[in-house]
């Protein structure tokens, strides 16, 4: 008996919790109205019969519209939630504050109420108008502002700028006639942004206001940048005018202009981390490192991600540091995109660390991430893991030992020629055609063969040094990607065309003077070729070639003529550091 009676408690316990709770709230779209504009009045019946639902009494107010009503519902659980809604469109008589009362309505026999909502309605500019005498200059009803998120921010750093209609009057269409250029910003629209309409008051008039475009903005360069104006056309209804058919709608036009804006930006402070790559803004970022146990034969991946509204076009690969035995063999960025979120563009990259561990042993791998946060003025460090990473000794022994030339095997393996001989001439020929001329005659090439044998078995045993092999192929695999390259000119797919000649660039330079592809900036790589004795001419085309790449992949350059450039000087440009090497 007793077990039932708790089994009964608990099932009424139950019963109350998934019960749907009740909501029933008045609101207004704003608390100040100006004499002459219009207030918009909800109450929200969640959970209750609105067919019960009796309105306040809106005494100092004229009822201009309403009630419109809504209704939604939802189940979550089992549990299923009504909402109804009524709106009304209120215009104050007088200056002064109201209170609107309660409204009322009734849940399970027993009548309930809303609570009170207060409103203050002030004078507007010049006195109280009427909308007759509003109406007679329709300039000053409706207007068009360029509002940006901020007026200074660094390069890289994401700003919104929103395009805000400001009117009194029923704005039934609008258009950008023309939008600024935008120089000195990489420029992308918001499509999907909230047109709910706010409320503001300037200059004493109350004022809606829709946004209706928005556009993110990352500055490419300091300084002072100015936007220029933007030209939008509003129209509204034609008082007069009747219309020839339910698609037409009688509408008189006005032409608009947004105030020029300028944006001052800065440059990133001194100081940065090691692992900054360039990111302004706010971001998260987390790694996976894999496997866990390995031997000194595999490769360790680690995968980084990065989440942000900063520029990650522009953002580089971050430079994770390792420890001094573990190796970064090839570093790529798998993804690069942007996302258009309601209020900012948000930015995601996708980069893989290829690692070639030298030494058995135990690892830690920390990666870190620093990005440059405004708001704080500093640079943030992410620590985006910690992972340990058993190493085994593997079957391959690297050593250190150089490739042996041809030349130099032939020469330790063959004896010094004896320079004079009293032989004959019948004699000579006659030792050629022996069994022991013959063997002499075919030993260099025997031993040739013996010694490109001998390399390839070195080769596949690991005991040549890998360095130096790349250094040695960094030309034929350069001119392989150039070729390759070319392939994408004649197709005209501009954007594959210039990713091929950074990657040849870049893994050229990494082939041959022996930098991890971590450390492939374009500063390093001048640093590196300035004391190889590279002349300053070829290095300062080189970064010049580097930079327009970059810009053409991000900025959709499709030129042949253009192409056609860049794939010669890229060739020159290995040619020559080949010539030097």
């Amino acid at each position: 008996m007793l077990r039932l009676f708790i089994l009964f408690l608990f099932t009424s316990f139950c019963s109350l919790g998934l019960e749907a709770q009740t909501l029933f709230k008045a609101e207004t779209n704003t608390r100040n109205v100006v004499l002459g504009s219009t207030v918009q009045y909800s109450v929200t019946l969640e959970n209750i019969d609105s067919r019960s639902f009796k309105p306040p009494s809106f005494e100092g107010f004229n009822v201009v519209s309403g009630p419109s009503t809504s209704m939604s519902s939802t189940t979550i659980n089992g549990v299923t939630t009504s909402e109804f809604k009524y709106t009304y469109i209120l215009e104050p008589k007088e200056v002064g504050e109201y209170v609107i009362p309660a409204g009322t309505a009734m849940y399970k026999n027993k009548r309930i109420q809303s609570n009170l909502v207060k409103i203050i309605v002030k004078a507007g500019k010049g006195g109280a108008k009427s909308q007759k005498e509003l109406s007679k200059n329709m300039r000053d009803q409706m207007f068009v502002r360029a509002v940006p998120s901020a007026d200074t921010a660094y390069i890289g750093q994401q700003v919104t700028l929103d395009y805000n209609i400001y009117y009194t009057v029923n704005v039934r269409r609008y258009d950008q006639v023309q939008e600024p250029k935008y120089d000195g910003f990489f420029s992308e629209q918001l499509r999907s942004i909230s047109r709910n309409k706010n409320v503001e008051i300037i200059d004493g008039v109350q004022y809606n206001v829709t946004t209706v475009r928005r556009v993110a903005l990352y500055p490419q360069q300091t300084g002072k940048l100015s936007i220029e104006a933007s030209k939008f056309k509003l129209g509204v209804n034609a008082p007069g005018k009747k219309s020839r058919s339910i698609f037409y709608e009688p509408l008189n036009y006005y032409n608009f202009s947004t105030e020029p804006i300028t944006i001052t930006v800065l440059e990133l402070p001194s100081g940065a981390p090691a692992s900054f790559s360039g990111a302004v803004g706010e971001y998260t970022a987390n790694s996976v490192v894999s496997p866990s146990n390995l031997t000194t034969d595999d490769a360790l991946t680690v995968i980084l991600e990065v989440s942000g509204n900063g520029d990650v076009k522009q953002t580089l690969p971050p430079q994770i540091i390792f420890d001094d035995n573990l190796e970064v063999y090839n570093t790529s960025v798998l993804e690069k995109k942007s996302v258009a979120r309601a209020d900012y563009l948000q930015s995601f990259m996708k980069v893989e660390y290829t690692i070639l561990p030298k030494v058995a042993g135990r690892y830690l791998i920390e990666p870190k991430f620093t990005y440059y946060n405004p708001d704080s003025a500093r640079y943030i460090t992410i620590l985006t893991g910690v992972d340990n990473v058993m190493v085994r000794q593997g079957k391959k022994i690297k050593s250190d030992q150089a490739v042996i030339s041809e030349s130099e095997a032939m020469s330790s393996n063959l004896k010094p020629l004896m320079t004079s001989t009293s032989l004959s001439t019948q004699q000579n020929s006659a030792w050629i055609q022996s069994p022991m001329g013959k063997a002499l005659f075919l030993f260099p090439f025997l031993a040739m063969g013996g010694v490109m044998l001998h390399r390839q078995n070195e080769i596949k045993k690991g005991n040549i040094d890998p360095d130096l092999i790349r250094r040695q192929q960094a030309g034929g695999e350069a001119k392989k990607r150039l070729l390759t390259a070319e392939q994408f000119m004649v197709i005209k797919d501009s954007k594959s065309f210039y990713d091929e000649i950074a990657k040849s660039i870049f893994g050229y330079i990494a082939d041959k003077m022996n930098i991890p592809f971590s450390e492939l900036t374009q500063s390093n790589i001048a640093n590196k070729l300035k004391s190889n004795g590279i002349e300053a001419g070829i290095i300062d085309k080189l970064s010049s070639l580097l930079e327009r790449c970059e810009m053409a992949r991000f900025a959709g350059v499709n030129n042949d003529d253009a192409m056609q450039n860049v794939y010669n000087d890229a060739q020159q440009i290995i040619e020559s550091l080949e010539d030097a090497a």
